[in-house]
């Protein structure tokens, strides 16, 4: 019983820091996204690979949100 009740504590404990962990990854693809603003207006020879980048960490970032809300409604 006691074995139980501490796997789950652990289980709900590991959700915490993944989902901590999603987080923080966001918040850098965030910064990544505001830093290809800027590299656009400093390179705007690299538009298409700089968009490129920034709409694949704008995908990343709504998966990253999808499995965050997925992780808080198990814990």
């Amino acid at each position: 019983m006691m074995l139980e009740s501490q796997c789950k504590l652990s289980f709900f404990q590991y959700l915490e820091l993944k989902t901590k962990e999603l987080k923080e990854k966001q918040k850098i693809c965030e910064s990544q996204i505001n830093a290809s603003e800027l590299a656009l207006i400093d390179f705007p020879e690299l538009k298409s690979e700089i968009l490129r980048r920034k709409n694949q960490l704008i995908q990343d970032i709504e998966k990253m949100k999808a499995y965050t809300d997925f992780l808080a409604s198990l814990i």
